[in-house]
């Protein structure tokens, strides 16, 4: 048994039994320990850095406890919850259920009731796993500064995905100054990424597929014409990024170049960020620049740096071995310098040639990230007692 667990409002004495406990049961990493119940945006990071498998979260404040376990699925709905409290209710018992909470352990409990707890818990999210549900598989492009070719590589490594009818993926364009990817994949739709924020509250299987241009098994959701000027309220991006997740197996942002709070988001909720650079001195000081503000922004981690437009044949340029020292970060992969191969590809809106060292480079850096599948069976209706654990 092994699980990553957070634990959520215990009480001190409480949450120090419990640490002890797991730490005796062996398997279960503790990836933090909050006193209190975290803020929303502080909570949200920590699900997305972390990704745990278990929350264990107070009853103690119903209100706030609430508030967190809504959070966390919307968050990362993987997550399995286990409330804890020494005196369950009625009233919190319903609540719990109608939130898709299954498990209940009521202080004072038992070495043996918390394994229950979370061998049910991991096989749950082994089911969920299997399905891909709510799974972290978003990817976000970040040019370094504009002409970086990230568009270009974001089309292109969404075009290259694998893919069939229960395995699609979303390419969205969050730029909303100068966004190209409806011209660069030749689609058009009468709606944007701002519409789609706007109307998030109204999101559903019949009003999404009106907001994104479809290709083959690509959907592609595109910026407006007139967005530069338009302040996205976080909690709608959220929700739409939430939706999104449900419908498909991969999804990949093309970013502005520049730290707003919009893409300040979007690379938080980003399983990584491909920093876009070219082998230019001056674009190489600017992705130190980005590196460095990436983590004071502690994205660090999430930060694979993509190296375009490289020209072996370029005299002058700088090595590719001597990039990493410059910029304080290793190559993740590099693109070949094919402008005529590109300019077709713009012209046509098609997939690079797999003939081609640029075509052959986007195809494995797209067959290298992991997905999950969206093919998502509805759920299957339950008495109480199958689906609810009570443990004492």
């Amino acid at each position: 048994m092994k699980a990553c667990a957070a634990l959520i409002g215990l009480p001190e004495a409480d949450l120090l039994r419990m640490e002890a406990m797991l730490d005796r049961l062996g398997g279960v990493t503790i990836s933090r320990l909050f006193s209190g119940y975290p803020e929303p945006d502080e909570l949200g990071r920590f699900l997305r850095a972390a990704e745990p498998d278990l929350l264990f979260v107070s009853t103690s404040v119903p209100a706030e406890m609430e508030r967190t376990v809504t959070q966390a699925t919307q968050a990362w709905a993987n997550v399995q919850i286990v409330l804890v409290d020494s005196e369950l209710t009625s009233t919190t018992l319903k609540r719990a259920m109608q939130m898709g909470v299954r498990e209940c352990l009521t202080i004072p409990f038992s070495s043996g009731n918390l394994r229950g707890v979370i061998e049910r818990s991991m096989a749950r999210r082994g089911r969920a796993s299997i399905n891909g549900v709510g799974a972290n598989c978003m990817y976000s492009f970040f040019p370094v500064c504009g002409g970086s070719g990230a568009s270009i590589l974001a089309a292109q490594t969404a075009l290259s995905l694998p893919g069939d009818a229960t395995h699609r993926s979303l390419l969205i364009d969050a730029d909303l100054d100068a966004g190209m990817l409806h011209f660069l994949l030749k689609v058009q739709c009468p709606y944007s990424l701002i519409e789609a924020l706007e109307q998030v509250d109204q999101l559903d299987g019949r009003l999404w597929p009106q907001l994104v241009a479809t290709r083959g098994n690509l959907d592609v959701m595109q910026t407006s014409d007139f967005g530069g000027d338009y302040h996205p309220d976080l909690r709608r991006l959220q929700s739409l990024l939430a939706f999104a997740r449900t419908q498909y197996s991969a999804i990949l942002v093309d970013l502005p170049a520049s730290f707003n709070r919009l893409t300040t988001e979007i690379m938080q909720q980003s399983k990584a960020v491909f920093l876009v650079t070219t082998p230019e001195l001056a674009s190489l000081q600017m992705a130190r620049r980005r590196w460095r503000t990436l983590q004071d922004l502690q994205l660090g981690h999430h930060v694979r740096l993509l190296v375009s437009r490289v020209d072996k044949k370029q005299k002058g340029a700088i090595s590719m071995e001597q990039i990493p020292s410059t910029v304080g970060l290793p190559i993740h992969a590099v693109f070949a310098n094919d402008y005529e191969e590109v300019q077709q590809a713009i012209i046509t809106g098609d997939r690079l040639p797999l003939s081609r060292p640029l075509g052959r480079q986007i195809a494995a850096l797209a067959e290298a990230l992991p997905q999950d599948s969206a093919a998502v069976e509805p759920p299957k209706r339950h008495r109480f007692l199958e689906v609810f654990a009570l443990t004492r």
